[in-house]
């Protein structure tokens, strides 16, 4: 971990953060350019040792075999290899391709054109560390040299003697272009991220806390690496700090077949505790003192209705086993309504004022609000409360809300004051999708909005904040010299997209969702810092001295980066985006969570802002071996690099920037990761009004070298 304050002028500056290099991934790539990409990757600790596929004129399909290698020796721990997926068509004889045991692959050569032709594989001895050593085997070779012929192209390496580790490149129904990937994939796994162990991972679908853990709950597909809709499941991990997840193999929740034989899978939804007291709690092993239950979106397939259950946990794990229940139908009957294609997402929180359960919907260009029956009765069909409409019209392509969310939160800086947040994911149907009904997907990234306002337990009316728009209005009553009251009037008429902030300014947070605590719920004990402090000035590299953890904390509580001790309110959501969550570079799991944070609302500038800050609990990750402190950091020589290096770091920067400098585009850029190939940039840029700067995320040069940006990336 490392921690700076660094103090920057100048007109433009460079502040490296060195974490290891990930560079040599792969190898340089061989063949066409048509076809789509993948990425096949073999498990953690694999070697690539074979291939196995289909051939006849071309490279009609390819795909790794793997197996796992004692990583001091080099050696094969088990007999034969697996098969860790293939990409191409059916064409063409089948072809299997496997070195000499304890080698592996680490090269190939072979013939190219439009397609890749050709492939003749090399193996080498396996050494410590994933390397190889020695001759090389060759491996015969498959295909042919095509028709016309192709041209031969020279060996594509695995750099620094490496293993192969996997396969990426382009395929369609033939083989397009390959090259070897050449490092364990868990180099890219995050550090304080949850991600599943294998398979996909998209919207968190139950955040509870329960029985003294925190448990998550997510949208999964356990098997496989790109989403399918009829193939989703929950998945479900536990922790203690948020930090430290444990997961479950079991599904929490499966798809099942209603009456007439249809499939019905479980889509996004929230998950609540009641008391064991509660009749829906009633399972045969007896009552829970704390009841977990999940309310989610059955999706009836291939298309079919969207409708909303309920559904407790009987076991231990947290499966969800008990008896399931409808508790509102697609169309709905309380009142009926005309039936709707988008009905989905609940979200449901306790409003003790009125004293029931309220259900936050996602109903395409609308958000729709429910309640129960009763504070007891969750099964009854629920009764509409009102209509929050977020868009002008229905639009089937995008955008359409999902995952909204309503919650009370306090404003910071006003004592005693409490307002509430509409948070919503603003989703586009991607061009990846099938046509439905002539209409094509739209190539935009979705992303997470919110609305502040007022709830009365019935209706929310979001605020208008003192804007140009409430100022046209204003204008215009004058004008029209209508009443302030007629004013408010057609500030309803307003769609509310108009008037929403985004949640998170990158693309890459979505399915935004609160832990549901239940009122009687006592927190952990806050956790305290590991270790001692060591700071360094580095004008004085001898002069050293040391801070108590206390301290830090106490500095770091002034900064403001740790939360309130109480009524804590604590958000996470995917951390991806639709537009390119499949073109991710890892082939054994695909998705994670984003760092939960606390959020809570501020008065500024004549409106309420929401406000996030990552969770203390994150302290708990922090290395025993001390902090790094270089302050004063004089960045007018225009580059600075701190002479430490890690895989993880957590780095505090502020940043003192003189007055414009006339003539100049001051900017203060931090490189992680670099600089060169493969970096990510963070910053800051004076522009804006008044030349106040903005801050900046490029992330360009962090792709693969041989692969372009996903579209919505950046």
């Amino acid at each position: 971990m490392a921690r700076f304050t660094s103090a920057a002028v100048g007109a433009a500056v460079l502040l490296t953060l060195p974490t290891s290099a990930l560079a040599d991934l792969t190898s340089s790539v061989a063949g066409g350019s048509g076809g789509k990409e993948f990425a096949l990757a073999c498990k953690p600790r694999d070697a690539m040792v074979g291939v196995l596929g289909r051939a006849g004129m071309w490279i009609d399909r390819l795909g790794p075999r793997c197996v796992e290698v004692d990583q001091a020796t080099g050696q094969w721990l088990a007999t034969s290899p697996t098969l860790s997926g293939a990409t191409g068509g059916s064409g063409g004889k089948s072809f299997v391709r496997t070195c000499p045991r304890n080698f592996a692959i680490h090269a190939f050569n072979g013939v190219k054109g439009q397609y890749v032709n050709q492939l003749i594989f090399h193996c080498r001895k396996l050494t410590a560390g994933m390397k190889t050593a020695g001759s090389v085997v060759l491996l015969p070779p498959i295909g042919t040299a095509g028709m016309p012929p192709g041209t031969n192209f020279s060996t594509r390496a695995c750099p620094q003697g490496r293993a192969a580790t996997g396969l990426f490149g382009k395929s369609g129904i033939y083989l397009d272009s390959v090259g070897l990937k050449c490092l364990d994939e868990g180099v890219w796994r995050p550090f304080a991220h949850f991600s599943p162990p294998t398979g996909w991972m998209n919207d968190p679908a139950g955040l509870i806390f329960a029985n003294g853990r925190f448990h998550l709950y997510y949208q999964a597909l356990p098997g496989s690496v790109t989403f399918a809709p009829d193939s989703v499941v929950w998945g479900h991990a536990t922790s203690s700090d948020l930090v430290t997840w444990s997961n479950i193999d079991n599904p929490a929740l499966v798809k099942e077949r209603d009456r007439f034989g249809l499939e019905r899978v479980p889509f996004t939804g929230s998950g609540i505790v009641l008391s064991g007291d509660n009749p829906i709690c009633n399972c045969a092993g007896g009552k829970s003192t704390q009841c977990k239950v999940a309310v989610f979106t059955r999706f009836t397939l291939p298309g079919g209705p969207q409708s909303q259950s309920l559904k407790p946990s009987c076991g231990t794990e947290g499966l969800f086993d008990g008896e399931e229940r409808e508790i509102l139908h697609n169309p709905p009957r309380n009142p009926p309504s005309p039936p709707e294609l988008n009905f989905r997402d609940p979200k449901i929180f306790w409003y003790g004022p009125k004293r029931y359960w309220v259900m936050v919907l996602a109903v395409g260009d609308r958000v729709v609000l429910y309640r129960s029956r009763t504070e007891a009765d969750l099964t009854t069909e629920w009764q509409k409360l009102s209509e929050i409409r977020v868009y002008p019209a229905k639009y089937v392509a995008g955008p359409f809300v999902e995952c909204a969310e309503l919650v009370e939160l306090p404003v910071a800086n006003v004592s005693g004051t409490k307002n509430w947040a509409l948070i919503f994911g603003e989703g586009y149907l991607p061009t990846s999708s099938p046509i439905i009904g002539g209409v094509v997907g739209q190539d935009k990234p979705s992303k997470t909005l919110y609305l502040v306002g007022s709830f009365d337990g019935a209706k929310f009316q979001a605020e208008i904040p003192d804007s140009r728009l409430r100022q046209q209005l204003i204008s215009l009553a004058q004008r029209m010299r209508i009443s302030a009251r007629t004013v408010e009037a057609l500030t309803l008429m307003v769609p509310l997209r108009f008037m929403a902030q985004p949640f998170d300014a990158g693309p890459d947070l979505y399915a935004v969702q609160s832990w549901f605590f239940p009122p009687s719920t006592l927190l952990p004990a806050p956790l305290t810092l590991k270790g001692s402090i060591i700071t360094r000035d580095v004008g004085s590299p001898t002069d050293e001295h040391s801070e108590t953890a206390s301290e830090m904390e106490d500095e770091i509580a002034t900064r403001g980066l740790l939360g309130s001790t109480s009524a804590r309110h604590i958000v996470a959501g995917w951390q991806s985006n639709w537009q390119y969550a499949h073109a991710l570079p890892t082939a054994g799991w695909r998705g994670h969570l984003s760092i939960p944070r606390e959020v809570s609302l501020v008065w500024d500038e004549g409106r309420h802002w929401l406000t996030q800050r990552p969770i203390r609990e994150l302290q708990s990750a922090r290395s025993s071996g001390g902090f790094v402190r270089q302050t004063n950091v004089n960045l007018s020589t225009r580059s600075f690099t701190p002479s430490f290096q890690a895989d993880a770091f957590e780095a505090v920067l502020t940043i003192a920037v003189p007055p414009d400098i006339q003539g100049g585009a001051d900017q203060v850029r931090i490189s992680l990761r670099g600089p060169g190939a493969g970096q990510m940039v963070v910053g800051w840029r004076r522009t804006g009004p008044n030349r106040s700067g903005v801050l900046f995320m490029d992330r360009r040069q962090s792709w693969s070298s041989t692969a372009a940006v996903p579209s919505g990336f950046n």
